[in-house]
C-alpha cells in the first residue's frame, strides 16, 4: 500500500498533488478546513490541540506495517495577514503562526509517530517559498514561518540519522504559482505590501505557472533515490 498524506489539498497547488498522486496509484488522505473531496478530512490548523487529534483519529485507521512508501506533503499555509506585524490584532498574528508553524510540526511529528516502525519508503516534504530567505515588507510572519518550518526539516533529518527506519525531510520551493495566494498579493496595497506592483506585472506578464504543472513537477523531483534529508530543493520550473 503506497499512502499520501497532504495538508492543505482543497485547492492550488496542493488540489494538484493530490490529484496527481491517486493518478499515480497513492491512497490519498488530504486535510482541510474545507475538506471537498472523497478522500479529505476536515483540519483546522489555527488550532493546534484540535488539528493533532483530527490527524491522529484517522491515522489510526492506517496499519503501518503494510506501507510499502509514506509520502506526506506539509503544504498547507496562509499569506494573511500582509502589512506590519506591530499593526495586526493578537489573534490574527497567533492564527497565522499555528497554521504555517505551530499545527505544522504537530502534525509531521503525529506522522512520524505513526508511521515510525513502517519498513517502506518514508518521505517528508514541506513545501516552503522564497519567502523562508528573502525578506519581504508586509511579509514578516509568512517569512519567519517558512524559515522556521525548513530549520525543522533540518533538525528532522540530523534526528533521523539515529533511527534505524528513518524518514527522509525535504523542503521544496515550488516557485511562483497561479493561485488564489497569488491573486491576494495582487490585491494587497502597496501600503501593507510594497512590492505589490511587481507581482501585478509579472501576472500580467504571464509570469506565473500553472498549479498541475508545478505539482507534477515537484512529483517529478521527490520520486529520486538520491534526494539528501534535510536539503532545500528548487522544483524543476521554480523559475519559469
Amino acid at each position: 500500500m503506497r499512502i499520501a498524506i497532504v495538508t492543505g489539498g482543497s485547492k492550488g497547488l496542493g488540489a494538484a498533488l493530490c490529484l496527481l498522486l491517486r493518478r499515480a496509484g497513492f491512497q490519498v488522505f488530504e486535510f482541510s478546513r474545507t475538506a471537498p473531496h472523497v478522500f479529505s478530512h476536515h483540519l483546522d490548523l489555527a488550532d493546534p490541540a484540535t488539528a493533532v487529534t483530527a490527524v491522529s483519529r484517522v491515522l489510526a485507521g492506517i496499519d503501518p506495517a503494510r506501507c510499502a512508501e509514506v509520502l506526506v506533503f506539509n503544504n498547507a499555509g496562509r499569506l494573511d495577514p500582509i502589512g506590519p506585524v506591530w499593526a495586526k490584532p493578537v489573534d490574527e498574528v497567533l492564527a497565522h503562526l499555528n497554521v504555517n508553524l505551530s499545527s505544522a510540526i504537530l502534525v509531521l511529528s503525529e506522522v512520524m509517530r505513526h508511521f515510525r516502525d513502517s519498513p517502506g519508503r518514508k518521505l517528508l516534504v514541506n513545501v516552503s517559498s522564497g519567502a523562508a530567505l528573502k525578506a519581504y515588507a508586509g511579509w514578516s510572519l509568512y517569512g519567519t514561518a517558512k524559515a522556521g518550518m525548513e530549520a525543522f526539516i533540518r533538525g528532522l533529518a540530523v534526528e533521523e540519522r539515529h533511527q534505524p527506519r528513518p524518514f527522509v525531510a525535504v523542503s521544496v520551493d515550488p516557485g511562483v504559482i497561479d493561485t488564489g495566494m497569488q491573486a491576494l498579493i495582487r490585491d494587497t496595497s502597496a501600503q501593507d505590501f510594497p512590492e505589490v506592483l511587481r507581482f501585478v506585472r509579472r501576472y500580467e506578464a504571464g509570469g506565473l505557472v500553472p498549479a498541475d504543472t508545478v505539482a507534477a513537477a515537484i512529483l517529478e523531483l521527490v520520486a529520486r533515490d538520491d534526494l539528501e534529508s534535510g536539503a532545500r530543493y528548487d522544483a524543476p520550473l521554480a523559475a519559469a
